[in-house]
Formats: structure tokens, sequence, C-alpha cells
């Protein structure tokens, strides 16, 4: 299912470099990079524009809340540099 998804799927872990355990094959589209290459360490944080790493973060920890629902936006930087 998550192969069809336009877009793409990830699961990170909480830790202030917003690194990722899994990713759906539609982040190529997506930055440019496969899923193997955004698996590695805190590479996918260092996709999130610079402006938009302190809110991304606040966000998340805010959204840890049980039963809060909640909805980020946020530039990335993909493989050209584009935003």
């Amino acid at each position: 299912m998550l192969d069809n998804l336009p877009g793409m799927a990830y699961r990170r872990r909480n830790d202030s470099t917003l690194s990722i355990e899994y990713v759906s094959p539609g982040c190529k589209s997506l930055t440019g990079y496969v899923p193997g290459d955004l698996l590695k360490g805190d590479f996918y944080g260092s996709l999130v524009h610079p402006d938009d790493v302190e809110g991304v973060w606040d966000q998340l920890q805010t959204a840890r809340t049980p039963s809060i629902e909640y909805e980020i936006d946020y530039r990335l930087v993909d493989v050209r540099g584009e935003t």
C-alpha cells in the first residue's frame, strides 16, 4: 500500500536530528533520494530547511501528547539543493 502512496510516509525517532526508521519509496519523487539514503543517521533531518528545524521540533514535541491530532508543514531541500 505504501509503495503506491503519492509523496512519502515515514516513521522517525524522537531525537533532535529527526532521524528516521522507515521511509516509503515515494521519497525519491519528493526529495530525489532513495530510501536507503534517508535512513542514514541524521540525514533526513539535514534535508529540513534550516529556518524550519526549530519549529518542526517544537511541533513534534507537542504532538507527543496522547490523542492530539497534528499536521506539520515544512520545507525540504532536495537532492538538487532546491526547496
